[in-house]
């Protein structure tokens, strides 16, 4: 995490590589502290790396960038019988897919959304997008 002091680097050349999505915003961060104490950091953005682990914030930086015909459509929460389903609804925020669910309709949304641990205005509703 970002608390507490940061250890110098071994002598031998030692990369820090984030592998989930909330290491990769701390060490972003401190990557300036961390280089300062002999660490190798490929740097990033901490804003950047935020808006990329953050579903919502993502899409809203696709649009930003003409890219949003790119990423998968997104509906809104509020509006369940807008959206076309199938869909993935899940936290904006999250990995590893908990909390997360494929809904076939508005009313497996809805249900799901009613015993779902993650606040409904913190969640994302994509369209399902199938692999080959």
């Amino acid at each position: 995490t970002s608390e507490g002091p940061i250890p110098e680097a071994p002598q031998q050349p030692c990369w820090l590589v984030p592998s989930q999505d909330d290491m990769a915003e701390a060490i972003a961060k401190l990557s300036r502290k961390l280089s300062l104490k002999g660490w190798t950091v490929c740097r990033n953005n901490a804003t950047l790396v935020r808006a990329l682990r953050n579903k919502a914030e993502l899409y809203t930086l696709a649009q930003s960038l003409g890219l949003d015909d790119f990423m998968p459509r997104k509906f809104d929460c509020e509006q369940l019988d807008a959206a076309a389903y199938p869909c993935v609804l899940k936290p904006a925020v999250g990995t590893w897919g908990s909390d997360m669910a494929i809904v076939q309709n508005s009313e497996d949304a809805q249900r799901f959304l009613a015993k779902c641990t993650v606040p409904r205005e913190l969640m994302v509703l994509q369209e399902l997008v199938v692999g080959s």
